[in-house]
C-alpha cells in the first residue's frame, strides 16, 4: 500500500497494475483503459482523454478508522503490485523499447505540519457520509494491512514471508503483527506527516555496506 493522501496512476495499454482482494484473497489486474477499450464498452474518448487509476493511500484510509480496534475504514487502502507484461509485438525476435510498460505516478501527501489527528476531525464527517467503503465481507483486524504501519527496514528481519502469489504466510501469528501495527498507529497519531515520512523514507533507503 501507499503511504500518503491519493495515488494517482496512468498506464499504457501494456497493463501490469493489480490490486489485492483481502476478502478473497485474490490479485485483480486494474484495467488498462484505452480508446479501443473504452469504444468496446460505449464510452466516447478523443485523442486528448486520460484514463486514470486512483486509489486511496495510508494516511488517508487511517482518517477514516473509528476509534479502537475492530472499526474498518471508510476509504481502504488497496495492496497493489506491478507485473512485468508480456505483450511483445507480432514478428519481433525479442523486446524492444516498444515492448516495454510505461505508466506515470503521482503521490499526494498531506500539507505539511498535519498529523493523523488533525486529519480525522475533518476526514471522518466526509467519510461517513460517502457511498464507498469497506464492506462486511472484509476480515476482521485492519491494521496489519497498512505498509506505513510498518518497519520496512532492509536490516529489519521480517515476521512473514510471501508466497509465489504474493499471500502473506505468518510465521508468528496474524495477532501479533496485527498488535504490532496497531501500537504503531497509536504512536504517530499525533505526530506529524513530515516527521513519520522522513522516518519511511530512512527505512527503505538501501544503506551502503
Amino acid at each position: 500500500s501507499d503511504w500518503g493522501t491519493l495515488t494517482v496512476v496512468w498506464q499504457d495499454d501494456k497493463g501490469g497494475l493489480q490490486t489485492f482482494c483481502r476478502a478473497c484473497e485474490n490479485w485483480s489486474d486494474v484495467d488498462a483503459a484505452t480508446s479501443t477499450s473504452a469504444s468496446s464498452e460505449g464510452r466516447e474518448l478523443d485523442e486528448s482523454s486520460l484514463s486514470l487509476f486512483v486509489h486511496v493511500g495510508d494516511f488517508l484510509s487511517l482518517a477514516t478508522v473509528g476509534d479502537g480496534r475492530c472499526h474498518l475504514p471508510a476509504w481502504p487502502s488497496p495492496r497493489h503490485r506491478v507485473l512485468c507484461p508480456t505483450v511483445r509485438r507480432q514478428n519481433a525476435s525479442r523486446s524492444s523499447a516498444e515492448d516495454c510498460r510505461r505508466s506515470l505516478v503521482y503521490f499526494a501527501y498531506p500539507p505539511p505540519g498535519i498529523s493523523l489527528d488533525d486529519a480525522r476531525r475533518v476526514v471522518a464527517p466526509l467519510a461517513s457520509c460517502s457511498s464507498i467503503g469497506s464492506t462486511s465481507d472484509e476480515p476482521a483486524g485492519c491494521y496489519h494491512g497498512y505498509s506505513l504501519l510498518h518497519n520496512q527496514s532492509h536490516q529489519t528481519s521480517s515476521t512473514s514471508e510471501e508466497n509465489l502469489d504474493g499471500r502473506q504466510v505468518d510465521k508468528h501469528g496474524a495477532d501479533e503483527k496485527e498488535d504490532a501495527a496497531f501500537q504503531s498507529h497509536q504512536q504517530m497519531r499525533g505526530v506529524s506527516f513530515d516527521q513519520v515520512i522522513l522516518d519511511k523514507w530512512d527505512q527503505v533507503q538501501r544503506k551502503a555496506a
